[in-house]
């Protein structure tokens, strides 16, 4: 007997196909009251591997210990998954039980190993991924948290206007607001500061109406409309200017110079009215007299070059 039951072990004898030939034969029988029948289900414990309780699984669909099956197969999955620690091994666990006992413990620590890989390359574009799966995850304040500082070292980096105004566009609540707001302030200023226009000077004031470089803004501006008046020449404008600016520095220049265009002005008016109507020879002479006249001024001087550049008289009045 103990030979038979060496030989049915060796030869894997324990399908049902085995023991209906045994009990044809007559000693089927007698094998199962000395040795005990083995059941499909009690071959994959014996096993105890996720293929033999996939193979009893989708061999006997109408067993009565499937749902015993089930968890133990649960539990090798999970147990290999945790064994390998990777965000596919527990991607893997989660699609073949998506209600396992052990799917939140998965899900977790899946996002975390998601979180520490994001960590690890530490760029905006990795924590957005992370993100995008997992945005209201255990992590997701963090992973927020760091792509906020990323973005104002980026916009630091860069040490413009528009990367610290980009900042507060994308973080008009976040926790470097102040710092970027300053320093969008300091970036713009010492912009304008190299090249002032009359339009950047006003969009500055419109933007920061007080605090630092306000006032400054408001006297350059203030000097700019000044000599954009006294570069037409036109002496109404600068009285005009004077009256809205009674305290400004200029102000002396300004009655100066509403003196000295009251005469010249219309002497170089009719200098221009002789070279546009094409009377070229006594406009330069016109010309070359004021230039004689009035070449010690220096605001006299500029609106007089602007002219004789206008009609290619250089050579022929300044030599």
């Amino acid at each position: 007997m103990n030979g038979l039951k060496q030989w049915l072990v060796q030869n894997r004898a324990t399908s049902p196909k085995h023991w209906r030939f045994l009990g044809y034969s007559g000693v089927g029988v007698v094998v199962c009251l000395l040795w005990g029948c083995v059941t499909p289900y009690q071959q994959a414990q014996q096993l105890d591997t996720i293929g033999a309780y996939q193979k009893y699984l989708r061999e006997n669909p109408n067993s009565p210990a499937r749902e015993k099956a089930k968890r133990r197969l649960d539990r090798l999955f999970f147990d290999k998954a945790v064994e390998i620690d990777s965000v596919e091994s527990y991607t893997r666990y989660l699609r073949e039980f998506q209600r396992g006992r052990f799917r939140r413990r998965a899900a977790r620590r899946r996002e975390a190993l998601r979180y520490r890989r994001a960590r690890n390359r530490d760029t905006i574009k990795a924590y957005q991924d992370f993100l995008r799966r997992h945005a209201a995850g255990q992590y997701a304040r963090d992973a927020k948290d760091r792509i906020e500082f990323l973005f104002f070292q980026k916009a630091q980096r860069y040490k413009s206007y528009r990367g610290m105004k980009a900042y507060l566009t994308h973080f008009p609540r976040g926790r470097y607001r102040a710092q970027a707001t300053s320093q969008m302030r300091q970036f713009w200023w010492n912009k304008i500061k190299r090249k002032p226009t009359m339009k950047s000077l006003q969009r500055w004031l419109r933007q920061f109406p007080r605090g630092m470089y306000s006032a400054e803004a408001r006297r350059q501006l203030d000097s700019l409309r000044y000599l954009s008046c006294e570069e037409t020449g036109k002496w109404w404008l600068i009285q005009k200017w004077m009256k809205a600016n009674p305290t400004s520095p200029f102000h002396a220049r300004a009655k100066r110079n509403v003196r000295l265009f009251r005469r010249l002005y219309p002497r170089i008016e009719r200098a221009r009215r002789l070279m546009e109507s094409g009377e070229r020879r006594k406009g330069t002479r016109r010309y070359r007299r004021l230039y004689r006249r009035y070449r010690r001024n220096p605001a006299a001087l500029k609106l007089l070059r602007r002219d004789l550049k206008r009609f290619r008289l250089e050579s022929q009045v300044l030599r």
